[in-house]
Order: structure tokens, then sequence, then C-alpha cells
């Protein structure tokens, strides 16, 4: 998940899967800081970031999207103005979703952030992290040392995904199809702990192994045209059994 140099990691070669999600009604947000057309002011001061559910909105599918769920937050459009140094006056427009309602791939539920094959690892008293999934909203929690303060934080942050259509990056990010999700961090708490912000929002890789018991997550913080994440992590799901190992919340 998002994270600025708290605990990054290249994921272990893996079978990943294509996967896609879902979002809500059409506004313009600036991500990854202030709104370049109002003098510089925060992001918080220009405008609201998206993110809270209006399931009174109609969804608007994308071509060869697959059936809605039924849950999850409803998706009209999403369009997006990137304030990182590569991507100045670049819009991404996003106007419908290819999986409505999320749980794509089977993916719900809780997951734990694992490394190099042992879910022992991180240790819990070095750094920790889940991701939560109901449909295509998501709760991250992660507790570590945060790299600008130099201090112990735990941090909660709350929003959803949507798929895109490949289309809305042509010309704009290498390898459209492999960033399947765009998530929207809607509240954090604390907000900037680990340099994220409410109305941040990614480009996101998310599938699966050879299940929905282990996940993979790789992040374009920086709307990278070179098609590259700069935070990647593997998740196993909470109560499932991996490498023979019993995945377990690191937080109880």
């Amino acid at each position: 998940m998002r994270r600025l140099n708290a605990y990054q990691r290249v994921g272990v070669g893996l079978l990943l899967v294509w996967l896609c999600g879902c979002t809500k009604n059409t506004v313009t947000h600036y991500d990854g800081g202030p709104d370049p057309s109002d003098g510089g002011s925060s992001l918080d001061g220009t405008i609201s970031p998206p993110g809270f559910c209006n399931q009174a909105i109609e969804e608007s599918l994308c071509e060869g999207a697959s059936a809605s769920t039924g849950s999850g937050c409803h998706f009209s459009s999403l369009s997006v103005k990137p304030n990182t140094p590569k991507r100045s006056g670049v819009t991404f427009n996003f106007d419908c979703t290819m999986c409505p309602g999320g749980r794509v791939l089977g993916i719900d539920g809780m997951y734990r952030l694992y490394e190099d094959d042992d879910l022992s690892k991180p240790s819990p008293s070095v750094y920790r992290e889940t991701i939560t999934f109901t449909g295509n909203q998501f709760e991250s929690v992660l507790e570590g040392v945060d790299p600008v303060t130099n201090k112990k934080v735990k941090v909660t942050s709350k929003g959803y995904y949507f798929c895109p259509d490949p289309k809305a990056y042509m010309g704009k990010i290498k390898y459209p199809d492999y960033w399947n999700t765009v998530f929207v961090y809607a509240e954090v708490d604390p907000p900037g702990a680990f340099g994220i912000e409410a109305g941040a929002t990614d480009p996101t890789f998310l599938g699966t192994a050879l299940s929905a018991t282990d996940i993979y997550i790789d992040v374009n913080l920086f709307w990278d045209p070179n098609g590259t994440g700069q935070s990647s992590g593997q998740y196993c799901k909470v109560g499932s059994t991996l490498f023979n190992q019993e995945c377990t919340n690191p937080f109880n």
C-alpha cells in the first residue's frame, strides 16, 4: 500500500492474475500535494478529496465490465491531476469502472503484509501492516517508525478502489493493462503519517497468486510515465495457511 519510504520492498516473483475494483461521483482533484492553480495552497484548502460512498449516483460501467456484485461504492467518474515532478499539467480522466462492487478474484477480508515467503516477517515489533477489503472499499492500518519524524506511529487510512479502462492511461503511463486499479484515500488518521494524505490517488496493480489467500500490491505513487511502482508488497489472508504457516493478525 501507499507508504513513503516506510518499509518498501520488492515482492517475490509470483504467478500474478490481473484484477479490478470500483469508485464514485465526478470530481477533479489534485494528487500528491498542493493545487498548482491557486498559488500552492494545501490540498485540503482547494478541494474536498473524493472517497465517500454515494450509492445514489448512477454507476458508469466500461465496455466488457464484470457483472455488478451489488455492493461497494458506486462509480461515476473521476478526473485526477497528479502534482508530481514528472506529471505536472497532465490530467487523467476516468469515466467508468471494469469491476463494480469489487471482490474481483475473490479478494475480500483482512490481509497482512509478509515478505520472503515467511509470514513472521517483518517482525511486528519493527513494522506491521494490514489491509481489509469490503467490496471495493479498503481500510489500511500500519505501524512503524515514520521516516520523516523518526517516531513510531500507527496510521489508519480508508478509501476505495476502482478498475479503470486501460485507455485512460494510453500515451501517459506505460503498461496500462498492468495498473488495473486506482486506489483513492478518503480518510487518514493521523494525516500525513508515512506521507499518506486524504485525497491521494494511486495507480495500483492488485492481483493474486494461485488463490485469493495470497495477493500482491504494487503502487505507482508518482504516476511514473515509465510504469514503475515505488511501493510493493505481498499479503496473506488472515486465517489462511500459506507455506505451512498460519496467517495471523499482527495487531493481536
